[in-house]
């Protein structure tokens, strides 16, 4: 069975998915007390991406985006603040 790596790092997390990316209020996704946000490990995560762009390639193509684009949509979890990258984000295109 193929697991995607976001889903991987969610079953092997010791808290629930909600407890990681929030839950629905109102047609507005709120955090849990439970979920942190930083900007090193956005960073991180999407370093991590474009290190795997060979296996993603190589695994039929896989793609990604980011769901969450700007702070507007989820304080503290977008690429953006005020239409400001947060820090420097050039994914790859190809690899």
């Amino acid at each position: 069975m193929l697991v995607y790596p976001l889903q991987a790092a969610l079953q092997a997390a010791t808290c629930s998915k909600t407890a990681i990316l929030g839950r629905r209020s109102r047609n507005r996704t709120v955090n849990t007390p439970t979920a942190v946000s930083s900007i090193s490990s956005q960073a991180s995560y999407y370093a991590l991406l474009d290190s795997k762009c060979s296996w993603f390639n190589a695994n039929g193509g896989i793609g990604w985006f980011a769901h969450i684009y700007s702070d507007d949509s989820l304080p503290g979890w977008g690429l953006l603040n005020n239409g400001n990258l947060k820090f420097p984000f050039a994914p790859k295109s190809s690899c």
